[in-house]
């Protein structure tokens, strides 16, 4: 009798621990944590057009930092991730998806169904530009317009599956612009002789914030993201944006403006205040038929903001050069050089 009751035992405890171990296990709702990229990333000021506009390039990645709280924007919150360091998540063409933790599937991550996310993400990915202080609530990246040539994207997302509509599925990234853009175009004024043309050589900027902090964070509600820079110095005497070669431009109504830059033309600027009190912003440049003869003007005081590209028309006259600017919101362009950060 005894026997059986210890053999009973064995099997009712071995039942509890199964049980225990199903419902304490990663497993526990039996679906993975994803993510989906949208949006499109734009690159620009070099060659090698390529399009690329929807972010899934195979390789392309980006970083993100995730929580779970009881509450929804909760403090009381525990990472997502293992560690406090922003995940690497990389698109695989081959399996045409975002994966994380793609060498130790084991490491991936399930829901909880009552818990309440967040995320926060930057394109492309680059540990070697982040704050240490940087965290789920608050990035912080270094930007450098000497060394990084290239488009700086982030998104916020949030999530119950719980309550949400889109319960288990993957978490959609919409990810926004950080930096503004920056297109010069030339063409000489309709008082200039008919049939006029000339050709561009050279060009160069001065007068710029060449490095500052995004800061990436929140309201007091945790869950509006708010986007900041921050600058450290400006640089009234070195060149930035540097172009040389040589395009034929004309005589308005006669001819289009002319892009300055190759590829589709854009420069990445950090978002600040052009012409400031601290100092103007110049633009100088030099043309076939003008020799060694240096053009220069000052842009007008305005502050380039993240998300909109900023077009300059240089009219050249006989004797001096009017400047147009036109502003849109980042719409989706062809893409021209390799991504870097």
């Amino acid at each position: 009798m005894n026997r059986i009751k210890t053999i009973l035992y064995v099997i009712v405890s071995c039942i509890l621990a199964t049980g225990c171990e199903k419902h304490d296990s990663k497993k526990d709702f039996g679906e993975i944590l994803s993510f989906e990229a949208i949006n499109h990333v734009t690159k620009g000021f070099g060659d090698n057009k390529t399009d690329n506009t929807d972010l899934k390039t195979d390789g392309s990645s980006f970083g993100i930092y995730g929580c779970h709280a009881p509450v929804s924007g909760g403090t009381n919150s525990t990472n997502v991730f293992d560690g406090d360091n922003a995940v690497k998540v990389t698109y695989y063409e081959s399996d045409s998806k975002w994966s994380y933790y793609k060498d130790d599937e084991n490491k991936k991550k399930y829901w909880k169904r009552n818990e309440h996310y967040r995320f926060r993400a930057f394109y492309p990915y680059d540990s070697a530009v982040l704050e240490s202080a940087s965290g789920v609530d608050e990035i912080i990246i270094n930007y450098k317009i000497e060394e990084h040539d290239s488009d700086l994207l982030v998104a916020f997302a949030t999530r119950c599956p719980a309550q949400d509509a889109e319960g288990f599925d993957p978490v959609q990234l919409k990810f926004e612009h950080a930096l503004a853009a920056l297109e010069f175009k030339i063409i000489f004024a309709d008082n200039v002789p008919a049939g006029l043309t000339d050709k561009i050589t050279e060009f160069w900027m001065t007068g710029l914030h060449p490095a500052e902090n995004l800061t990436y964070s929140h309201t007091g509600d945790r869950l509006t993201p708010t986007m900041s820079w921050s600058s450290s110095y400006f640089d009234s005497k070195n060149p930035y944006y540097q172009w040389s070669g040589s395009k034929e431009f004309g005589r308005k109504g006669e001819s289009d403006p002319v892009t300055i830059f190759d590829g589709d033309g854009l420069a990445f600027v950090i978002p600040q205040e052009c012409s400031s009190s601290k100092g103007k912003t110049q633009i100088f440049f030099r043309t076939e038929a003008g020799g060694s003869t240096l053009h220069s003007a000052e842009l007008d005081n305005i502050t380039w903001e993240p998300g909109k590209i900023y077009t300059y028309t240089f009219y050249v006259n006989r004797s001096n050069i009017d400047i147009t600017v036109s502003i849109k919101n980042w719409e989706i362009v062809q893409s021209n050089v390799d991504i870097y950060l």
